[in-house]
């Protein structure tokens, strides 16, 4: 039932409305742009005064309903704050029909209220209502389509294949007469390639999505796609959409249509024509579809372009730092060989001279893995450039990782006793739990002889460093 309540996040457009007065205007732009809590703070005033005015009434039952519909969307659950948004809609919406019955307006509110609240039945009673008087009214028959095909998925769930299959047929024949209607064109598209591709009609689905994407770039099962279809069969569907949403002038979403274009040119492993469709979809919206620089330095690396690859990687790091890495951090798998680049492509700049630039790759890295041994690499090459805020940072981070390390409790301190001269009584004991550790590891027959020499080399440096802060303190 919680995908079904999903599918009704938006109000169906309204039949027969009157022009908005200018003390409603103002109030429906602020519904428009999802400022609820303010249209209801304005509507209850107003409300005070004109009791009796139905077209405010509706007003606030649309705002309640709309306000719900958002929770629902953002939580993704049936929360007790939604249930109590819609009862409020319920009650506006009844006060209108209890003078106005045939308010149909007010009577498709109550119906969504309903479907949204989890109520199914009622909302179908009072859907029926409506389209006994007005058999053409599409946005009844949107509501109906979209309750018959929430039970559909309900009859599949209960193993009832063949009553599965006609709600199925049902709901899409009054899709359809939505369709007809002029009502929700790119939702009504949408639901009906959901019917065809529920009954194995790749084909007619495609087309369907065409027609939603080609409105309204939202409307198709973008994942589902992607893990079910072939390039060849979505890439031109994707393609004639962002040409009709660029004419339309909505750059954003052809710019969301050509990113999906270079996901399926990825699936093919056609990286250069991947990395085009990316670098398209950033040109078309630079802000919106910022995860296209990735994906161009992604298929550069692949094409075994280095410098390509790298430019992209910085100038995300440069701009993007917080996004980027959580982004990373997301992908799994192909974040983590993203991170394996970001090594490979650091060493190189090590080599080359260009400390600054490992120093960003070997931050994406240490934020993707994770390991001490990364965030004492990021911490040195900081401290190598001079960023010592930074790089004490970095060793805070690589001591999480492994507190016991002398190394990482040397550079430490280092870094607070040299560079950042603070908390040196914090520096000291780090230099002496450095000199403890080194010696239990040299102590420990077990230790490898690699183990042994890093040891050796963290506690002959501490034991330096203990003496030199002592000489400081002394003087």
């Amino acid at each position: 039932m919680r995908a079904a309540l999903l599918l009704l996040a938006a109000a169906l457009p309204l039949a027969g409305q009157e022009e908005p007065t200018p003390e409603r205007a103002p109030i429906e732009a602020l519904i428009r742009q999802g400022r609820y809590d303010q249209a209801l703070g304005r509507l209850s005033a107003l409300l005070r005064e004109q009791p009796a005015d139905p077209a405010l009434r509706l007003l606030a039952a649309r705002c309640l309903y709309l306000r719900g519909a958002a929770k629902l969307k953002e939580r993704g659950r049936l929360t007790a704050a939604v249930v109590e948004d819609m009862r409020m809609s319920l009650e506006q919406s009844a006060r209108i029909l209890e003078r106005h019955p045939e308010n149909r307006d007010a009577r498709l509110v109550t119906a969504q209220a309903h479907y949204l609240a989890g109520r199914p039945d009622e909302a179908e009673k009072e859907v029926r209502r409506i389209l006994e008087s007005r058999p053409d009214d599409g946005g009844a028959h949107f509501l109906l389509a979209t309750i018959l095909f929430g039970r559909s998925g309900e009859a599949v769930r209960k193993a009832k294949v063949n009553e599965a299959a006609r709600l199925r047929q049902v709901a899409a024949e009054h899709y359809r007469r939505a369709l007809d209607g002029g009502t929700k064109r790119a939702e009504t598209c949408r639901r009906l390639g959901d019917i065809a591709a529920t009954d194995g009609d790749l084909e007619e689905a495609l087309e369907l999505y065409r027609r939603a994407l080609s409105r309204d770039a939202a409307q198709a099962p973008h994942r589902w796609l992607l893990q079910n279809c072939r390039p060849d069969q979505a890439i031109p569907v994707y393609r004639k959409s962002a040409e009709a949403r660029l004419a339309a002038g909505d750059r954003p979403g052809a710019a969301f249509l050509w990113m999906y274009i270079g996901f399926y040119r990825e699936k093919a492993r056609q990286w250069r024509e991947a990395r085009q469709a990316a670098l398209r979809a950033l040109e078309l919206d630079p802000e919106g579809c910022w995860v296209c620089r990735y994906r161009a330095g992604w298929c550069s690396w692949w094409l075994e372009e280095r410098e390509k690859a790298k430019k992209a990687f910085l100038t995300l790091m440069e701009e993007r730092r917080r996004k980027f890495c959580d982004y990373l951090r997301a992908i799994g798998p192909e974040g983590r060989t993203a991170a394996a680049m970001m090594h490979a492509l650091a060493a190189e700049a090590v080599k080359a001279g260009r400390r600054g630039e490992a120093r960003d790759l070997s931050l994406l890295r240490a934020i993707i893995r994770g390991r001490g041994e990364d965030w004492n690499n990021y911490a040195f090459l900081c401290r190598e450039t001079g960023r010592y805020e930074e790089a004490w940072v970095g060793y805070r981070r690589a001591l999480e990782k492994e507190p016991g390390n002398p190394r990482y409790l040397n550079d430490g301190a280092l870094i607070l006793h040299y560079h950042l001269k603070r908390r040196l009584d914090h520096a000291r004991k780090l230099y002496e739990q450095a000199v403890k550790e080194a010696r239990r590891i040299l102590a420990d027959p077990e230790a490898d002889p690699g183990t042994k020499a890093e040891a050796r080399s963290a506690l002959r440096d501490a034991q330096g460093n203990l003496r030199a802060l002592g000489r400081r303190r002394s003087r």
